[in-house]
């Protein structure tokens, strides 16, 4: 195989188009990328595979590699500029580390084998010692990364927040996961090594099994199209670069594309974006993949258009027609003109823009049936089933109604104890009190137990303000909950008709004049420390307040209250009112795991009739 010096002596400048398959896959090898990208275009080619080998080129007509910044790319981390000037400033590792998270970008992919190239530059260079879990977990903490696997046939979602396992990896742990068997995959495996003429008995067989196991290999494929042809699709959303792949149809992609932006919150306005790249795959070949189709959307806005209307990206409407805000409209239409959910307007201290969006000939009556859809969605569950407020015939049956449709399993919702770091769980409901919140964080709460069912998509349903509290005194303090195998749209109108059953009152806003989070500034929080404002005067001390603070750092604490304002509920979250009350002081969430567990609850199709 060619070194770069070699390929480099033969051209001044290299185009990734005119090289031949042995070039392309020289110069992958010594960049440590998987040698099937060199059947990819250069318009689909991993987006950090191209800042490895000259990252300019992605905006030239002829994908050129130019000499001086191919050798720059290529470079290992000992003669990486970033990395020794790093090495001459800090003695600390964890300094050293933490200095190259601006930088993560510019670096070679974070997988084992750069990791372990990266311990020894530090370790052959400085006292102590580092590891590669330890290079990894930290650098990790610079990019925002989310991928995994979707399936449209069956619309689960295999999601996680790391570079390992790989996605070929991810299969070949659990192929039973995702349709196919560990005997298929070493079929292909032998069949490509004897075919190479590398074969001679199980045992190779067994080691290119283990090492894409292991993660050693971490690309192939052939593996993952046997995934695609079951209805997987391959997705990476890398710090504002997204990318989802499969075999189906530009449908399939869309469907793939829809769900993440609704369960990960990937393209949330906070969230950056520089580009989507959509790709379908087929055969080439017994043992290669070859690109059969694919679409290139740089623009956030039409990414979003595309989110919207589906269908080929590059022929999408130009202008999207004007429609009315539902869940504005639901929400006027709930209360007579002049008034809001606390009554009439006359009197209060509202602006001249809440008034007149609550008066006039905009502020319409609704009638019944328009109120009838949930408006956060759901997928196991039949909304109308569960209506709001419970009737008093559904309430003496709901917690046995499970048993009366003559299913026995069909209503089995799989439950189990479980933590996460405060900051990686999210809100359900659209108002949380800053208040009560901050009063809690200085108060010494920091994790513990949230008493709260939480949804598989990591919404919690109670506990907001210990949620809340904890990401103001310590985010990666761990939470724990009970975990429910059904998603927030569905758990919602199931707890909150168990919490009617149980005969739990509501809880509406709190009296007081607190303020929600969501729409609060950072002056609020430092007006309720140093002032009171907003917390409750029984538990209030300024100078445990003001202590507090200090301890945590006024810019600190600026940063945790714009995550948390980032970390919004799912659209269309009930308001606090309609929300389920399942009450920890009584147990409730126990039983409700309990009765989720044993099916007790009529959850899903077909439904008990009500005589």
């Amino acid at each position: 195989m060619k070194s770069y010096d070699k390929i480099l002596s033969e051209s001044n400048e290299l185009h990734w188009k005119k090289m031949s398959q042995e070039d392309r896959e020289s110069l992958l090898k010594q960049s440590h990328l998987p040698l099937s990208f060199a059947n990819d275009d250069w318009r689909i080619l991993d987006h950090r595979a191209k800042a490895i080998m000259g990252k300019h080129v992605h905006s030239t007509q002829h994908a050129s590699l130019k000499e001086n910044e191919l050798v720059e790319r290529s470079s290992s981390y000992e003669n990486n500029s970033i990395v020794k000037k790093a090495l001459e400033q800090f003695d600390d590792p964890l300094a050293f580390l933490l200095n190259l998270i601006p930088s993560i970008s510019k670096l070679p992919i974070m997988g084992k084998p750069n990791a372990r190239e990266l311990v020894k530059v530090w370790n052959d260079n400085k006292k102590n010692k580092i590891t590669a879990k330890l290079v990894e977990s930290v650098l990790a903490e610079g990019i925002h990364l989310e991928k995994g696997w979707v399936n449209v046939k069956n619309n689960k979602i295999i999601h996680q927040i790391r570079m390992m396992p790989y996605h070929v990896q991810m299969i070949v742990k659990t192929p039973k996961n995702f349709g196919i068997t560990e005997k298929q995959i070493k079929s292909i495996l032998k069949a490509r090594l004897d075919d190479a003429g590398m074969w001679e008995n199980d045992e190779d067989t067994d080691v290119a099994f283990e090492q894409l196991r292991d993660g050693s290999n971490d690309h192939d494929t052939s593996i993952e199209l046997l995934a695609m042809k079951k209805g997987w699709h391959r997705f990476v959303f890398d710090s504002g670069y997204f990318s989802v792949v499969g075999s189906g149809t530009i449908k399939d992609l869309h469907r793939v594309s829809v769900a993440l932006g609704v369960e990960l919150g990937l393209f949330d306005e906070s969230e950056k974006f520089h580009n989507a790249e959509l790709s379908l795959r087929m055969a080439n070949g017994k043992f290669h993949t070859k690109q059969k189709k694919a679409w290139d959307i740089k623009q956030k806005p039409k990414f979003l258009r595309w989110i919207k209307h589906g269908g080929d990206p590059n022929r999408l409407p130009k202008k999207d027609p004007k429609r009315q805000d539902v869940a504005l409209a639901r929400s006027l239409g709930r209360y007579p003109p002049g008034h809001d959910e606390f009554g009439s307007l006359k009197g209060r201290n509202v602006s001249k823009k809440y008034a007149a969006m609550y008066a006039g000939k905009d502020h319409e009556m609704k009638t019944y049936q328009q109120f009838i859809v949930e408006i956060l969605k759901t997928k196991e569950i039949k909304s109308s089933e569960f209506p709001d407020p419970l009737s008093a015939r559904l309430k003496a049956i709901f917690q046995m109604k499970g048993e009366m449709d003559g299913q026995e399993k069909d209503d089995i919702v799989q439950t189990k104890p479980n933590s996460w770091a405060a900051a990686n769980l999210k809100p359900s409901q659209s108002a949380i009190f800053l208040g009560k919140a901050l009063g809690m964080a200085i108060g010494g709460v920091r994790g513990g137990d949230l008493g709260s069912i939480v949804s598989k998509d990591k919404y919690i349903l109670d506990g907001h303000h210990r949620w809340a509290a904890t990401l103001f005194s310590e985010p990666s303090a761990k939470i724990q909950g009970i975990e429910a195998n059904l998603g927030i749209g569905d758990l919602v109108p199931v707890l909150r008709a168990l919490g009617d059953s149980l005969g739990n009152q509501r809880r509406g806003e709190p009296a007081g004049g607190d303020v929600n989070i969501f729409k609060a500034k950072f002056q609020d929080v430092l007006d309720a420390i140093h002032d009171g404002k907003n917390m409750h005067p029984k538990f209030y001390d300024k100078d445990k307040a003001v202590a507090w603070l200090k301890n945590i750092g006024e810019d600190e604490l600026k940063k945790r209250f714009a995550f948390i304002q980032k970390r919004t509920p799912p659209k269309g979250a009930p308001r606090r009112i309609e929300m389920p009350v399942i009450d920890a002081d009584k147990g409730d969430e126990k039983l409700a795991s309990k009765l989720l567990s044993k099916g007790k609850l009529d959850v899903r199709e077909p439904y008990a009739k009500q005589s």
